[in-house]
């Protein structure tokens, strides 16, 4: 039956990607059309259904609450699309009506406001640099940590943010304005440790750019390297970010090279 590459299809993509796969990337994973992929694949809700029936788990994302399902679905289509979608996109990709969208989130700007307040960092960022007394050292692992899980899972917003002069890096300013932002919050965390002397009278400006700088920059180096080398690190597939980030935190702090009175 058709039906058995494109759930096999879908398993594989499961494991490489979670839920939030389109169903373009269904299609082109099980080697046959889009159109194709809705004729025997209804919906996504028909999908994780047949998956569950095969004993596979996909997930709330895929086939759980309307809610979730839309929020997964502007996820997908922001990958795809960027910011270049409609509601109907979205839909289509939710297995819902548009009407449905238009219901719960008002209109396009509306959507995007939910889905920015659900997928991003700064409420976090706020709480784990809020106590400057607590160490700092896992501190900024956990920070470290929570951009680079992130960045793993929104690489749409990701390429918007650093690559995007236009039209759609102005909506996110626009979405996002009023609310305090993670960068400036690092800021403000780094001058705080440099008043308490844990860090070095540098400008903490200076030092907040370095350290985005570099999880961002090794979070879009692995993802790199991983698509030219069909390489599977763990790094690649989202795994290994604790790893990451005390790697990217000790280098900040300390520095790669052993000091000289320490080599042997």
């Amino acid at each position: 039956m058709m039906q058995e590459p494109i759930l096999d299809a879908a398993v594989r993509l499961l494991e490489r990607r979670g839920p939030a796969f389109t169903m373009e990337e269904l299609a082109t994973e099980a080697g046959v059309s889009r159109a194709t992929v809705y004729r025997r694949v209804s919906s996504r809700d028909d999908l994780a259904r047949q998956l569950r029936a095969r004993g596979v788990e996909p997930g709330p994302a895929m086939g759980g609450s309307t809610h979730e399902r839309i929020l997964a679905a502007v996820r997908a289509v922001i990958d795809e699309h960027q910011l270049s979608f409609t509601i109907e996109d979205v839909a289509r990709e939710a297995g819902v009506g548009p009407v449905t969208i238009y219901r719960r989130f008002g209109d396009r700007e509306g959507l995007l406001r939910a889905y920015l307040s659900r997928t991003s960092p700064r409420a976090l960022a706020a709480e784990q640099l809020s106590d400057l007394e607590a160490p700092m050292e896992p501190t900024l692992r956990a920070f470290v940590g929570s951009v680079l899980r992130f960045a793993h899972e929104h690489p749409g917003l990701l390429r918007i943010a650093l690559f995007d002069d236009g039209a759609a890096l102005e909506q996110l300013r626009r979405l996002r304005r009023g609310s305090r932002g993670t960068f400036v919050r690092l800021v403000a965390y780094f001058e705080g440790q440099i008043e308490r002397g844990r860090l070095r009278p540098v400008d903490p400006r200076r030092l907040a750019t370095v350290l985005v700088g570099m999880l961002l920059g090794s979070s879009l180096v692995s993802r790199r390297l991983s698509l030219v080398h069909e390489d599977d690190h763990a790094d690649a597939e989202g795994s290994g970010i604790e790893e990451q980030a005390t790697m990217l935190v000790s280098l900040l702090l300390h520095g790669a090279a052993v000091p000289e009175e320490e080599r042997a």
